[in-house]
């Protein structure tokens, strides 16, 4: 048994993620479990730092909402009446107005605040 109890380096998350697939099926209730949930926990604290990942921009949002309702770029032009709009904002070179927010929330149902973080305050 490896005993990790900080992650400081690359090879100690190496180790700790070999020692995670070497724990992956062990059953709740066991030290093997918990020693499994302590790693994870070790390694997500680690890559919050070391990779963290970017909020999604608002053209992320849109693009990503319009694949889980399976719309095209065209069915978005349609409902806002402008492909260059369309293209503009998921190329991230328009930025998107109040008005424009609120008609991308009632047809996508994105939230307002995904769609205009500049516009929310920060909570850090």
């Amino acid at each position: 048994m490896v005993k990790v109890t900080k992650i400081h380096s690359e090879a100690d998350l190496d180790t700790a993620l070999e020692r995670i697939g070497e724990l992956l099926r062990s059953e709740e209730g066991t030290p093997e479990f918990e020693e499994l949930q302590a790693l994870t926990d070790l390694v997500i604290a680690y890559e919050a730092i070391h990779y963290p990942i970017p909020d999604p921009s608002p053209a992320d949002w849109i693009q990503g909402r319009l694949d889980a309702l399976g719309l095209s770029e065209d069915d978005l032009a349609t409902h806002l009446g402008s492909t260059e709009i369309v293209a503009g904002i998921l190329a991230g070179e328009l930025d998107i107005t109040a008005e424009l927010a609120e008609s991308l929330h009632q047809y996508l149902g994105i939230s307002l605040e995904d769609l205009l973080p500049e516009a929310t305050p920060s909570h850090g």
